[in-house]
């Protein structure tokens, strides 16, 4: 993609088991142009997810030494664990003249809208019901009750602030998986296609001003 403007951070906001990572994952094959930005955590990594693919895995001491030497967009403390943005990610999409989709929480979300306002759309990807995401964490091999229940109790702030417009500029119901995608797909498109975000206004002021 050839573009002269700054690249769009695209944030997929959820609570845990909303869908998200694996919509992103779908959607970035889909889109030209669009980069997955990948997460640092100090995390453990599960069965399924590869260092680098899904996550950069850390310990903590090494993710307290990148946020001293200033390597991070935005990172928070979810559930005891530390998640984050390097700057590294948003620097490649740019060199590359690509968009750059992110798989995030709202708190991540909050302060790329503060440092980077006006290139940032914020996406709340939801379940079709509350039950559905208490099944989904079951299904996911999560069994303690304690800790569901402490997942579910946190997504129900997460959502009191994503459901909020004057926070998220798009809503995703997570009901059908590939409805889910086309909808995230033509977010991305449209937002690409806005004279406040393209070259477009480059090419009226061309027409206008042309004698033919």
């Amino acid at each position: 993609m050839s573009t002269n403007r700054e690249a769009i951070a695209f944030c997929l906001c959820g609570p845990v088991a909303s869908g998200k990572t694996s919509i992103s994952r779908e959607v970035v094959k889909r889109v030209p142009g669009l980069r997955l930005s990948i997460s640092t955590t100090t995390r453990l990594p599960r069965d399924s997810e590869t260092d680098g693919v899904q996550y950069f895995f850390v310990k903590p001491e090494e993710f307290e030494r990148r946020v001293a030497a200033g390597m991070f967009i935005e990172h928070a403390t979810v559930s005891g664990y530390h998640y984050g943005t390097e700057k590294v990610n948003r620097e490649l999409a740019t060199k590359a003249g690509e968009d750059l989709l992110l798989d995030i929480d709202y708190q991540g979300a909050a302060e790329l809208n503060r440092l980077y306002r006006g290139s940032v759309v914020t996406i709340a990807v939801v379940p079709p019901s509350f039950a559905e995401l208490r099944n989904r964490l079951t299904g996911r091999g999560d069994k303690d009750p304690t800790y569901i229940e402490s997942r579910l109790q946190l997504a129900k702030r997460e959502l009191a602030i994503l459901l909020d417009p004057d926070f998220s500029d798009f809503l995703v119901v997570n009901d059908q998986f590939e409805t889910s995608i086309d909808e995230v797909v033509t977010i991305v498109r449209s937002e690409r296609l806005r004279l406040s975000r393209s070259d477009h206004g480059v090419l009226a002021t061309k027409l206008i001003e042309s004698d033919s």
